[in-house]
């Protein structure tokens, strides 16, 4: 399910569109159900306003405070095309999203505020992206909110093993598990795979 609206549209591209890696970490397995959440890359600069321009202010600088004051109001539905990525944000005032900063390590003396931030359509609670102000030139879109084919991976990367209870199966088919993280960042990987998009 994803969330929509018609009032306004904007489009982002991603160099890399293939929903491989599932985190089966406490957070994204109660945030995201079962087994956890897998997420792609999306070029937060590539972000163009399509129609509405009136209804959203922003400013896609480096340095500035977009990401922290407006992707909190826009909403996410994605569509593919093979050659690129392309997702439409959506903001309604009646349909604003909510983020969410999960706690690491909670209970015990290294607990910590996630420096991650985790959009959420207040309406259907549909997952929508994440974004790191540690690299702020990505968001990611979770591929549960992605209503069109994506590419399928031969090889599924399923990550933090270590955080999966005992009872929580990985998927069927050929997988690779990792006890924290694997080797390649999303980048690498798609790279690695053939399915970079330049």
């Amino acid at each position: 399910m994803s969330a929509k609206s018609d009032r306004d549209a904007h489009n982002a591209n991603s160099n890399t569109p293939v929903p491989y890696q599932l985190c089966a970490c406490s957070i994204c397995r109660k945030i995201g159900g079962y087994v956890g959440c897998v997420n792609i890359g999306g070029i937060a600069e590539s972000l163009q306003v399509v129609k509405g321009q009136e209804l959203i202010k922003y400013d896609l600088s480096p340095h500035s405070r977009y990401h922290q004051n407006q992707l909190r109001h826009t909403h996410l539905f994605v569509t593919y095309g093979y050659e690129l990525l392309s997702f439409a944000m959506i903001r309604a005032d009646s349909f604003l999203s909510r983020k969410y900063h999960a706690i690491k390590d909670r209970g015990t003396p290294d607990e910590e505020l996630c420096s991650s931030e985790r959009s959420f359509c207040s309406n259907c609670s549909s997952m929508l992206w994440l974004w790191d102000h540690h690299w702020p030139e990505l968001i990611h879109p979770f591929a549960s909110a992605i209503d069109t084919e994506l590419p399928e991976p031969a090889e599924m990367v399923c990550i933090m093993e270590d955080s999966k209870p005992k009872w929580m199966r990985w998927p069927e088919g050929t997988k690779s598990t990792h006890s924290l993280y694997g080797k390649d960042s999303l980048e690498e990987w798609h790279k690695k795979h053939g399915y970079f998009v330049e």
